[in-house]
């Protein structure tokens, strides 16, 4: 995954177990390293949002033709910026563990162009971690713009869906079966 200093349109790919997500949108990066001596970062964002219509996406084993939403929040760990051992026009490579957090939702592509979001087909949460790294050039004490794009590599990932409405009305009313089976049994 890689995000930009400015809100470009990108794809963002995941795949896990059961999971292969292709999702259109855009990626920002809010971090970087700065002036020497400053605190830096390698945080992103990504927000996910139909450019060329529904995709083929695969969540916890089933696959569906969705229109993709939602948002993910990448937060490196933070760094002491420190001069280029190369001095001024050398590249550094800065390289930081991040974690990530955010949702995406599936819908069924609806609209006369199939574009509209639809019925909900899935709604995940994802968590994950890895490697974020960004090579920058080094001049006067500083790591100058233009930003470059920050990539993040997953090493940790997992993927937790949210129980559908209907779902969680089933498993309650069979609850409250077991429960009231049970009143009636102990009154017996």
């Amino acid at each position: 995954m890689t995000a930009s200093s400015s809100f470009d349109l990108s794809l963002t790919v995941l795949h896990g177990e059961g999971l292969a997500i292709t999702g259109e949108g855009a990626s920002i990066s809010s971090g970087g390293p700065g002036a020497v001596g400053s605190t830096g970062n390698l945080d992103g964002a990504f927000e996910f949002f139909p450019i060329s219509g529904a995709l083929t996406q695969t969540v916890n084993g089933t696959t569906y033709t969705a229109l993709l939403d939602g948002n993910l929040a990448l937060t490196s760990d933070r760094f002491v910026v420190e001069p280029a051992p190369g001095g001024n026009g050398s590249t550094t490579t800065f390289t930081a563990p991040f974690s990530m957090t955010g949702s995406i939702q599936g819908y069924a592509p609806a609209g006369p162009n199939g574009r509209d979001f639809g019925t909900l087909l899935f709604d995940i949460d994802l968590i994950g971690g890895g490697l974020a790294t960004q090579t920058k050039t080094f001049f006067n004490d500083f790591y100058a713009p233009p930003q470059a794009p920050i990539n993040y590599t997953f090493t940790d990932a997992s993927l937790s869906a949210t129980p559908e409405p209907a779902s969680m009305l089933l498993l309650g009313t069979g609850l409250t079966g077991l429960f009231m089976a049970r009143r009636v049994q102990n009154k017996n």
